[in-house]
């Protein structure tokens, strides 16, 4: 999330950020403060520097399960030792309202931080439906330009896109040399119909 964060930092938006930028990085600002107390890992399992009383210095990851039929159960996993004994966990009982479907509501204790993943990860689906088309957008203008400037008719230019791809290549072996198997190979390519027609403006 932090390295995700620092990515979107440095994307050339232009000024002003669109508005759906800045609230996106202040929601993911915890991902920030957390991995920095990581990496001053070696201080805090030394002496406990910047771990409040009782909290693991590994963390702890917990989550809500309301798939039991009478309530919810909550469940945590706590790593490494405590500065003291002490509290593990942080939970309080939710709002029925704010209970998962089924299984959700992760948190991340570590140090003095606490981290809602479910929380993170909600704000990043609803960050991506902005950013993807205007990632998009953005590849497509820069094709467009490049295509102008190297003559490249809008048509012929219009043929190429980024797009997602999966690939898997099988090798026989047969004594010292191997032998590309294309019929247990295999590619998937995906692109988005229309999101990069670079030549329609």
């Amino acid at each position: 999330m932090h390295r995700f964060r620092q990515l979107v930092k440095r994307l050339p938006f232009g000024e002003p950020r669109p508005a759906f930028v800045d609230p996106f990085l202040d929601e993911l600002d915890t991902a920030r403060l957390l991995r920095n107390r990581l990496h001053h890992f070696d201080e805090d399992f030394a002496s406990g520097e910047h771990c409040e009383s009782g909290h693991p210095i590994l963390g702890s990851l917990s989550w809500i399960d309301s798939r039991y039929a009478r309530g919810f159960l909550y469940a945590f996993i706590a790593s490494g030792p405590s500065v003291e004994s002490g509290q593990v966990s942080n939970f309080s009982i939710p709002a029925r309202e704010d209970l998962p479907s089924e299984i959700g509501n992760f948190s991340l204790l570590a140090f003095d931080r606490t981290l809602s993943l479910s929380a993170m990860l909600s704000t990043t689906r609803e960050f991506m439906h902005a950013f993807e088309p205007l990632v998009q957008t953005t590849i497509a203008e820069t094709l467009r330009e490049a295509a102008v400037e190297n003559n490249v008719p809008l048509d012929v230019a219009g043929r190429y896109a980024p797009c997602d791809m999966i690939t898997a290549i099988a090798f026989d072996v047969g004594g010292d040399q191997w032998t590309w198997n294309t019929a247990s190979s295999f590619s998937r390519v995906e692109v988005a119909l229309g999101s990069m027609d670079v030549s329609d403006p």
